[in-house]
């Protein structure tokens, strides 16, 4: 027999011969208003209840599945609602086919994908609760856009939890775990394992942009072998189109063919993140204009290609604002750690290099080059290394160079420390560059190759 308890004070014995702890709990509205309140062991129990009547109804659920699994949660009767069970926060009787509804209580706080029954650490799939939590965090959002921070937060619980397709984020989301060390998404399907890509399409059939969406504290693990081999999982992140607000924080990527995929991403933010057991890169950026990667550590297969991948979007008169990694490494890639294409307004400061190249096939660990032909005016851009340590390390090949750079107006040189006879230059340009300061750089002994037409200009040196 369940045990009925009455509000606001109440305690809490036995549910469904389920010993339960006992406690006094002052029930909010409006658990308040109602004369009773029902303890109930799980969602299938919630299902099999339908009030009659109009007046408070309300439930104590111990779990989704089983008590204590963290998708229980307090209850109360919507006698008029008609909503759509969504298998979390709104939840219809089995037996009723016209209104009335049991609505979760939420008081603000996040949602959580356990409300959905997501289960953590079993062999249970759990694709579809978290995709269902989100699509609820979608749905409550009233309008997301270039003038709204409006942001639904979802929280993953500690735990491993097994998504066996493409997890798909509209808008406006903030998707978080406990820690990176502790939650972890693993893909155990094919294709992507997250895509951040708005489906609402505009005039010419392109999805519109994505606004604020977040994804932080958390490890998404594709499902290749311990050093990513034989993955099968596409792109561990594929964020397509994000204009403001988007943000990746303190995730670990691992096993995937490529880490992370940002496509026609004008502005975003990568930070303290690392990527690393790839077949193909780490990260790979296009078309962007502006952004920011701090703090992060991107490592790819001996077999890969580069760590990072960057391209600058000049069409259509655009320019890049500006560009800054910082405090990042970029280590034993079989091209380049870090390479940026059709190169803009570029500050590259305090990063590590080591190990690149290894393939030998003449990239630098820091490459910076324009193959796109396209239409910009390169006599305004400039590129900035501040500080950061290059060394070839045992694997980087004969053939490599700390930094090659073209097509750029200046390029800035500020306390770099170039180490190892592996580099066969410190820094190579080509004849478009027109400028080359260099200012309290180690370089080691290792040379340089610039051409005379370049004005070179040098303080504090070797």
């Amino acid at each position: 027999m369940k045990a009925l308890f009455h509000a606001p004070l109440v305690t809490l014995l036995i549910v469904a011969g389920h010993a339960s702890p006992s406690a006094q709990t002052r029930l909010p509205d409006p658990f308040a208003s109602a004369r009773t309140v029902l303890v109930v062991h799980d969602v299938d129990e919630v299902r099999g209840l339908a009030p009659a009547g109009s007046k408070p109804r309300c439930l104590r659920v111990l779990g989704y599945h089983a008590p204590g699994d963290g998708g229980g949660g307090d209850f109360y009767w919507d006698a008029a609602s008609t909503e759509d069970d969504d298998g979390g926060i709104t939840l219809q009787p089995t037996a009723s086919v016209g209104a009335g509804r049991w609505k979760r209580l939420q008081d603000g706080r996040s949602v959580s994908v356990a409300w959905f029954g997501a289960t953590p650490d079993d062999a249970s799939d759990d694709h579809a609760a978290i995709q269902a939590a989100i699509d609820h965090c979608q749905e409550k959002l009233e309008g997301v856009g270039p003038d709204f921070r409006v942001v639904s937060s979802l929280f993953v619980p500690r735990g491993a939890y097994l998504v066996s397709a493409t997890l798909r984020i509209k808008d406006g989301v903030d998707l978080f775990g406990e820690d990176a060390s502790t939650t972890a998404l693993v893909h155990t399907g094919t294709g992507d394992l997250l895509l951040v890509e708005n489906d609402d399409l505009d005039e010419d059939g392109v999805p519109d942009p994505v606004f604020h969406v977040r994804v932080r504290r958390l490890s998404l693990q594709g499902n290749g072998g311990p050093q990513g081999e034989n993955a099968q999982t596409r792109f561990g992140i594929f964020l397509f189109h994000g204009i403001r607000g988007c943000a990746l924080e303190d995730v670990v990527v691992t096993r995937c063919q490529t880490g992370i995929f940002l496509r026609r991403c004008n502005t975003a933010r990568i930070v303290g993140c690392t990527v690393m057991f790839c077949t193909q890169n780490a990260l790979k950026w296009e078309n962007a204009t502006a952004g920011t990667i701090s703090g992060c550590r991107f490592d790819v297969n001996p077999g890969g290609n580069h760590c990072a991948f960057v391209t600058f979007d000049h069409t259509n008169g655009e320019e890049t604002v500006g560009f800054l990694v910082e405090s990042s490494s970029f280590q034993g890639s079989a091209l380049a750690g870090l390479y940026c294409r059709d190169v803009g307004n570029l500050t590259v400061t305090s990063c590590f290099f080591e190990n690149n190249n290894r393939n030998d096939a003449g990239y630098a660990a820091l490459h910076l080059e324009e193959v796109g032909g396209q239409p910009y005016d390169n006599g305004e851009h400039v590129v900035n290394v501040v500080g950061g340590f290059f060394t070839p390390g045992s694997g980087g090949g004969n053939s490599s160079r700390a930094i090659y750079a073209e097509n750029v107006e200046r390029v800035n040189l500020i306390g770099v420390d170039v180490r190892g006879l592996g580099f066969q230059y410190a820094i190579e340009t080509g004849p478009s560059v027109k400028n080359v300061n260099l200012i309290g750089c180690k370089f080691h002994g290792r040379p340089r190759s610039i051409p005379p037409t370049t004005a070179v200009a040098e303080m504090g040196s070797d």
